[in-house]
């Protein structure tokens, strides 16, 4: 009986061992609860009655199944109170190699101990970002300079623009000088926005900065400051006669006509013996230079050298025009270019901006302020409801004909003048505040210099008119050495021999309701 007993604890402790393979990763730790156990079991086990009966067979958990008891009872043996280590019956042993090994047990959380709770790994200490040095971080203007140029459809800096599909373009640059261009080359309109846009192609012969071709018109739109200043041959933003300019309006343009002894081109308008074709400004502040160091100069805007500027139409804004300077012949500021005339300039609505126009200071044949260029007459020119300043090159008028101009049939269809007499100039001005200046011999509102008959063989004198009407307007007219204020400049009468009998200027003069402050020149009247 006692025998059975122990048979039972002899299997009850396998079982426990085979429990521990599975549950208990440590070998140690295994064999000191088995042994905690039996210790435990035959100190407090009670005496107990075996029955006759042998004892059921206890079964061992899985995966080991201890084998069955033998159904009758065992002899007694002198032994059989010894504690049998194993028997066949008792099932296998566990081996060393059943135990597990550190290299084989379960994973655990690193620093947990088996059967307690994994401890709090504390959290790591982030290392601060570092901040941003003062050069990595954008400005405001650099950032609204990378949104823009993000916006855009061309960057002028990465390469030449040539446009030839019509629609609505925007091109941007980041201020910076390029020799790259632009051209729109196709018919239709275009509606481009320039922003913030650096061309100089100045030292290259022929290269425009902005060229407008094959009868396209434009509409243009400005932000923040642009500068077009082109090479030799070519006018800054060029307009040919078959095509058309709107400035909309908007923040600045400066535009440069490149220079060239017998090449210079305007501001904006007409490249080198080119008539500009229609140019409008509504708005924006505008600079304008026809180019330097020419023979021929050219307009600020209007025609190149040698060639008449037409059809041109401001209406608002603030415009500094200026004809080329350094210039024998020289050109108007707003008007033709040196030889040539200038017909169809229109100014209006300016009360909020202003318009100063300068024409070339020459040896020989000066450009008006507005007006013709050197040997050119000012046709059909009308300012309304405008703020002006006006003044001449050598020779020339502050607003009307340029130096030595001996009148043009160009335009005389459009005038009431008497029959067979050849045009001058042809002015009106209305509601105005007016400041003038002509030259050394030209008069600050009406002819230049030398005009009419004068130089021309014996009886051959051309008849010539000229006609001024100005209305409701503030006048600050004056001149320089034998110019007058208001009239005819110097040398305006038939000189060419005795036989010359008819007066080669006719001069039709009207005033009305204005403050005129008048200021004559050495041998000129006010």
């Amino acid at each position: 009986m006692e025998s059975n007993l122990k048979r039972s604890l002899s299997m009850l402790m396998a079982c426990i061992m085979v429990f521990s393979v599975a549950v208990v990763p440590a070998r140690a730790e295994a064999a000191a609860g088995i042994d905690d156990i039996q210790e435990h079991i035959e100190d407090s086990a009670p005496p107990v009655d075996v029955p006759d009966e042998p004892a059921e067979a206890i079964e061992p958990a899985a995966p080991v199944e201890p084998a069955q008891p033998a159904e009758t009872e065992p002899a007694a043996t002198p032994d059989a109170t010894e504690v049998p280590t194993s028997t066949p019956d008792d099932g296998p042993e566990p081996s060393e190699t059943a135990m597990p090994s550190p290299s084989t047990a379960p994973e655990s959380e690193p620093g947990a101990t088996q059967g307690q709770e994994p401890e709090e790994t504390p959290p790591t200490e982030e290392t601060p970002t570092p901040e941003p040095t003062a050069s990595a971080v954008p400005t405001p203007d650099e950032q609204a300079l990378q949104l823009m140029m993000a916006a855009s459809d061309y960057i002028i800096n990465d390469g030449p623009v040539s446009i030839t599909s019509p629609g609505a373009y925007t091109i941007a640059g980041d201020g910076t000088k390029t020799s790259n261009t632009i051209s729109v080359d196709s018919p239709g309109e275009y509606y481009i926005t320039l922003n913030n846009i650096n061309i100089d192609c100045s030292a290259t012969a022929g290269a425009c900065a902005f060229g407008i071709s094959n009868g396209a018109t434009v509409y243009l739109e400005l932000r923040s400051g642009n500068t077009l200043a082109s090479g030799e041959g070519c006018a800054g933003l060029q307009v040919p006669e078959d095509c058309a300019l709107i400035i909309e309006g908007g923040d600045t343009l400066t535009a440069t006509g490149g220079a060239g002894q017998y090449l210079a081109g305007a501001g904006i308008g007409g490249a080198p013996s080119m008539v500009n074709g229609p140019i409008t400004i509504n708005g924006g502040t505008i600079y304008a230079s026809g180019g330097s160091d020419a023979y021929y100069g050219a307009a600020g805007i209007g025609g190149g050298c040698q060639a008449g500027g037409r059809t041109i139409t401001i209406s608002g804004g603030y415009v500094t025009a200026s004809g080329s300077s350094d210039s024998y012949y020289g050109a108007a500021g707003i008007g033709g270019g040196a030889m040539g005339a200038a017909t169809e300039i229109t100014i209006t609505g300016t009360s909020n901006g202003w318009i100063k126009a300068y024409g070339t200071v020459t040896a020989l044949a000066g450009g008006a302020g507005i007006g013709g260029g050197g040997s050119g007459a000012g046709i059909n020119i009308k300012i309304t409801d405008s703020i002006i300043s006006a003044n001449s090159g050598g020779y020339g008028a502050g607003i009307g004909s340029g130096g030595n101009c001996k009148g043009s049939d160009y335009g005389a269809a459009d005038v009431e003048i008497p029959d067979g007499y050849r045009i001058l100039t042809n002015i009106y001005i209305s509601n105005c505040d007016v400041t003038a200046t002509g030259s050394t011999y030209g008069a600050g509102i009406g002819t230049g210099a030398s005009n009419g008959g004068a130089g021309l063989p014996a009886g051959h004198t051309t008849p010539t008119y000229a006609k001024v009407d100005i209305q409701d307007c503030t006048i600050q007219a004056s001149a320089s050495s034998y110019g007058v204020a208001l009239g005819l400049g110097y040398y305006n009468r038939g000189t060419g021999s005795e036989e010359t009998t008819q007066e080669s200027v006719q001069m039709d003069m009207q005033i009305s309701s204005c403050s005129i402050r008048a200021g004559g020149s050495t041998y000129g009247s006010g």
